[in-house]
C-alpha cells in the first residue's frame, strides 16, 4: 500500500497533430493522493492552452480554459509507480507556469494495463464492519494464564478457526470473504497474531474500472451501512490484474477516490459488538454473492428506494428536518414503485372519470337556464387533478404491514413521541397517528409550521428504522433481520 502523499511526477499526455497522429509528450508535475478525497496534481509547461498566430508568430492563451481526457497517466519520480487517473479536468485560471490536474479517481501500481479504458480481473477490497457482516471469527480458541500473577509463567495460546474464510461463486464471479493474518510469536518480548478482514472478487473475464465501483464498491458499503445503520467506510481498494493469482504486491493496483480512507484496521471483538449488524451472511445461511447481484438487480428495475438509500441523509450533522423527509421521500417511493401497475390501472379509470364529468358540466352548461357557469366548470377543471390522489397515512401503512412486526408496533412507538402526542390531543386531531405523520410532512415540505428539531428526529428514526427493514426486505435477508433493524434497541 503507497502511503498517501504529494509525490513528484512526470506526466504522459498524447496529442493529435495535424495529420491526425497522436504525438506523446511528457511534462513535470505533481501529483497528491490524500484519504477520503479525489486525487489532484499540477502540470508545469503545459503548451495545449496556447494559440500562435498565424501572421506574427506569437503565442496566447485565453483564461480561464479547461481540456476534459477521459484518462492521464504519469509516473512517480521516486516510487517505482505509474498511475492512471480517470475522469481528469486541466485547468489553467490564473495563467502561471503551472495547470491544474483534477481527477475523479486513480489507480497506483506496478505493469499497470496499457491502452485505454484499463480493465482488471478483480478487486480486493476492506470495509468497516466487514468482518461483522461475516459473521465468523477467526479464532476458534486462546488460552491464558488464569491470574496475573502467572501472566510470566504460564502458558499463551490460540487455535484457529479453519472455517473462517467462505466462499460463493457462479459461472463468472467468485467470491471470498477471508481473513489476512499477522503474527509476532518468535519474538522473546513480544506475543501477537491479528486479523484484518478482506473481501476478494474474481472474475472470469476481465472488466473496466467503472464496473467495478458500480457493481461492487459502491454496492458493497451500502449493503454493510444498511445492515448495521451507520455510514460504514471504504479503507482500501486493490484492483487485480491477470497476474492476481500470483498473489504478488506488483500484480495489485490501488485505488484513490473520494470516500477511500487508506486506513486498513484489524478486527476487534470491541467494533464488531458496537456494529450492532442486523444480519450476518453466516448465521443467516446468505450468499454475499446473491446479496449483490440482488441489490444490481434491484437498482436497474429503478427500485428507488436502493437507488436512493444514503446513510449519510440520517448522519448526526444532518438537519432533523432533512432526515424526517427523506425517510418519507424512500417510503413513498418504494410504495409507488412496488404498486406501479395498480396505480397505472387507476390512473387510466380516474382520468377517464375526470373526463366524462368535465364534458357532462360542459353539456350541462349549454343548456338553457343552467346552474353551471364558466366560473364552475374551470374551478372543476382545476380543482380534479389529472392523477388521483394518494394519502401518505395509506402509504406508510403499507409499507408497516409488509415488514414484520416488531416488538413494539411502530404506531404504538409513534403515539408516545411528543410531536405525535401534541397533535393527537389537538383540537383538530386527526383519525389516526398515521395521519398525524401525514400533517407533519405536510407542514415540513410545504414550510407551513416548525417544529422542535429533537421531536422531529425521534420521528426521523423510527421510519429510518423501516427504511432500513425494507432494505434487508429487497436483499433477501430473513424476517428475523428485518425485525432486527426495527427494534429501537439498535
Amino acid at each position: 500500500m503507497i502511503d498517501p502523499d504529494d509525490y513528484p511526477c512526470e506526466w504522459t499526455i498524447f496529442v493529435k497533430k495535424e495529420n491526425n497522429e497522436p504525438e506523446m509528450q511528457k511534462y513535470p508535475g505533481t501529483l497528491k493522493l490524500f484519504p477520503s478525497i479525489s486525487p489532484s496534481g499540477t502540470i508545469i509547461g503545459f503548451k495545449e492552452f496556447w494559440e500562435i498566430d498565424s501572421i506574427s508568430g506569437q503565442m496566447s492563451r485565453s483564461l480561464p480554459n479547461a481540456i476534459r481526457y477521459p484518462e492521464l497517466r504519469c509516473r512517480l519520480i521516486d516510487r517505482p509507480y505509474e498511475v492512471i487517473l480517470f475522469d481528469v479536468v486541466v485547468s489553467d485560471s490564473f495563467g502561471g507556469e503551472a495547470v491544474v490536474v483534477d481527477g475523479g479517481a486513480a489507480i497506483v501500481g506496478v505493469d499497470l494495463p496499457a491502452g485505454d479504458s484499463p480493465k482488471f480481473m478483480g478487486i480486493e477490497i476492506q470495509v468497516t464492519a466487514l468482518d461483522a457482516i461475516g459473521g465468523r471469527r477467526p479464532l476458534a480458541s486462546s488460552t491464558a494464564p488464569a491470574v496475573a500473577e502467572e501472566w510470566r509463567s504460564g502458558e499463551w495460546s490460540a487455535k484457529g478457526n479453519g472455517e473462517s474464510g467462505q466462499r460463493w461463486a457462479d459461472d463468472e464471479v467468485e467470491v471470498r470473504h477471508e481473513y489476512d493474518t499477522t503474527a509476532r510469536v518468535y519474538d522473546p518480548y513480544e506475543f501477537r497474531v491479528r486479523f484484518s478482514p478482506v473481501l476478494r472478487v474474481n472474475r472470469t473475464t476481465p472488466k473496466d474500472l467503472g464496473y467495478w465501483i458500480d457493481t461492487w464498491v459502491n454496492p458493497l458499503r451500502t449493503i454493510i451501512s444498511a445492515a448495521t445503520g451507520r455510514e460504514e467506510t471504504i479503507t482500501y481498494v486493490y484492483f487485480l490484474g491477470d497476474l492476481c493469482e500470483s498473489g504478488t504486491p506488483d500484480s495489485r493496483a490501488q485505488l484513490f477516490a473520494k470516500g477511500i480512507s487508506q486506513t486498513f484496521y484489524y478486527s476487534s471483538d470491541v467494533d464488531v459488538r458496537a456494529a450492532q449488524i442486523a444480519f450476518n451472511v453466516a448465521t443467516d445461511g446468505l450468499s454475499l454473492l446473491d446479496v449483490v447481484k440482488r441489490w444490481n438487480a434491484e437498482i436497474n428495475a429503478g427500485n428507488p428506494l436502493l437507488q436512493t438509500y444514503n446513510p449519510l441523509m440520517m448522519a448526526a450533522q444532518q438537519h432533523p428536518r432533512g432526515k424526517f423527509l427523506y425517510t418519507m421521500q424512500c417510503l413513498e417511493g418504494l410504495d409507488g414503485f412496488e404498486r406501479r401497475l395498480e396505480f397505472d390501472k387507476k390512473l387510466r379509470g380516474h382520468r377517464r372519470e375526470r373526463f366524462e364529468l368535465i364534458q357532462n358540466l360542459k353539456d350541462a352548461k349549454d343548456l338553457i337556464d343552467s346552474p353551471i357557469t364558466a366560473g364552475n366548470l374551470k374551478f372543476a377543471k382545476s380543482a380534479i387533478g389529472g392523477r388521483p390522489s394518494e394519502s401518505l397515512a395509506s402509504c406508510l401503512g403499507r409499507m408497516i404491514s409488509k415488514v414484520p412486526a416488531p416488538d413494539i408496533e411502530i404506531t404504538t412507538e409513534l403515539s408516545k413521541l411528543h410531536i405525535i402526542s401534541d397533535i393527537m390531543l389537538s383540537e383538530s386531531a386527526p383519525d389516526t397517528i398515521l395521519d398525524a405523520v401525514r400533517i407533519i410532512r405536510n407542514d415540513l415540505a410545504h414550510g407551513n409550521r416548525d417544529y422542535p428539531p429533537r421531536y422531529i428526529d425521534e420521528v426521523a428514526q423510527v421510519f429510518y428504522r423501516l427504511v432500513r427493514a425494507h432494505l434487508l426486505r429487497y436483499l433477501g435477508c430473513s424476517e428475523s433481520a428485518q425485525k432486527s433493524a426495527l427494534s429501537s434497541d439498535r
